[in-house]
């Protein structure tokens, strides 16, 4: 018996200009073959292909985790689902091109994925303004189920469509934030999601005090915009961050740092920003024809200790560095007890100015491993930085050395005309702090790594005692081609 003469569903009816096409061997049964497989209903062939969709998903990640380790469980996912929201987001907009580029219009893009592509969620709408959406998710978790059955649950953030609901913003509202308010899913994957979305306000940046004052603290000049933990700033053309003054790009990232964690983990006191290490790694080409922007991620690891992932992006969103940067947080309290050592009285006139102190190489026979000494740092180049407590701060270590660096590859590599040079990356490990006023010695030995990047690592100890460290900088100067 043929499928046409066996009487077809409503659903078989509507879909049958997707089957005329079918062609089945005369000795088969077609019509059993279509009554024990055809969906019999609407809601069962959008469940059969959500079931699919998940067992995708699911079997998806099993092979990563086989072949890459538990952690791309998580790093795919993520990625994989966001791309889907952001694609998903692109064809609404394509054909809705007038759709509200707010809360509103993310709501939207996400009730049209459950209409199309999610028959196991339903929604409910808890408080709707072009300003903010708040939206609830009820239903079964098809991710979850497909995680659970393969035991992965434990591998992956939850929800794990958050991030789908991101890629949709980012193409329906760039700039604003989706949040998860609530998150609960049972062992039966019936879950209840409660979702916001919402765009944060730009926070003028003498709202917040963290403890270090200009010049030494030194904002991006753009306006900075917080999403939750992060933040984001315009840097300015990267020109304007060439040679040494790449050290300025750095101080305006770790002042937007110190100025976000304390925004986060407001303590209602000055804060002091000690440094535990300090990593940058260049990622893309750094050119100075592009403008460049800074996007920070502030963690508190403990109650004084953070870590801060910062990553600076072209104009195209290449990166082009990021930054690791682990620092303890210590109250106005405890700084100066633990520093008393360090006061000084003394007022210092903001207006004054004084050349850099010196580096000068106490012996040069072998320019691949030399000792330098650093003139005292006046407490005039430490303005700023921990006031009444003068300290050599690390950036400013860090741009001395830029420039012995510099100096380095002119007096031994010889003029390199036309040629740009490029920090490659840099490592700070500071030992102890570095009282101002007083010379340091600094060790130096050098590495040609490769035919253009030449690698400075600098030690510096006390002048009287070589035993007593203040740390480590690990330079890599590039001379690009």
């Amino acid at each position: 018996m043929s499928p046409e003469n066996y009487p077809l569903s409503a659903l078989a009816q509507e879909l049958s200009a997707l089957r005329n096409k079918d062609s089945y061997h005369p000795d088969m049964d077609a019509a059993a073959v279509f009554n024990r497989y055809f969906p019999g209903n609407l809601p069962q062939l959008m469940l059969g292909m959500s079931e699919i969709t998940a067992s995708f998903y699911g079997l998806l990640l099993q092979q990563a985790v086989a072949l890459e380790g538990p952690d791309m469980a998580e790093a795919l996912s993520s990625s994989l689902i966001y791309t889907l929201g952001k694609n998903k987001a692109g064809r609404i907009m394509e054909t809705y091109p007038l759709l509200e580029r707010d809360a509103r219009g993310v709501l939207e893009v996400i009730i049209a994925a459950i209409f199309t592509a999610s028959p196991e969620f339903n929604f409910e709408v808890n408080s709707y303004s072009a300003a903010e959406v708040v939206f609830t998710i009820r239903g079964t978790d098809r991710y979850h189920r497909i995680s659970q059955q393969l035991q992965m649950t434990h591998l992956l953030k939850w929800p794990v469509i958050l991030p789908f609901l991101e890629g949709i913003r980012d193409v329906a509202a760039p700039g604003w934030k989706v949040t998860a308010l609530a998150s609960a899913v049972d062992e039966n994957s019936n879950c209840d999601y409660v979702f916001r979305i919402y765009q944060e306000a730009v926070v003028p940046p003498g709202d917040i005090q963290t403890g270090m004052r200009p010049p030494f603290f030194r904002l991006p000049a753009a306006a900075m915009v917080t999403r939750g933990k992060y933040l984001e700033a315009d840097l300015g053309p990267a020109g304007n961050f060439q040679n040494s003054e790449f050290v300025t790009m750095i101080q305006q990232c770790l002042s937007a740092e110190a100025w976000n964690a304390c925004r986060l983990y407001a303590p209602g006191t000055d804060q002091y920003m000690l440094a535990e290490r300090f990593t940058c790694m260049r990622i893309g080409n750094f050119l100075a024809d592009t403008s460049l922007k800074v996007v920070l991620h502030t963690q508190e690891i403990s109650k004084r200790k953070r870590k801060s992932v910062i990553r600076i992006l072209d104009d195209a969103g290449n990166m082009v560095y990021q930054v690791l940067f682990d620092y303890y947080m210590w109250n106005e309290a405890d700084f100066k007890n633990r520093f008393v050592f360090l006061k000084n009285d003394k007022k210092t006139a903001p207006g004054e100015s004084l050349p850099l102190p010196v580096i000068s190489r106490m012996s040069f026979d072998n320019a691949w491993h030399y000792v330098s000494r650093l003139a005292p740092v006046d407490e005039i180049h430490c303005l700023g930085h921990f006031g009444g407590y003068p300290c050599v701060p690390a950036l400013f270590l860090f741009r001395l050395l830029h420039l012995e660096a510099e100096k380095w590859i002119k007096d031994v590599l010889g003029e390199l005309p036309g040629t740009r040079l490029v920090v490659d990356s840099v490592a700070v490990h500071p030992a102890r702090i570095m009282p101002a006023g007083v010379p340091y010695d600094i060790t130096t030995t050098v590495h040609r790594l490769s035919d253009n990047i030449v690698q400075f690592v600098y030690d510096i100890t006390q002048v009287d005692d070589p035993g007593t460290r203040f740390g480590c900088v690990v330079l890599e100067m590039m001379m690009p081609g």
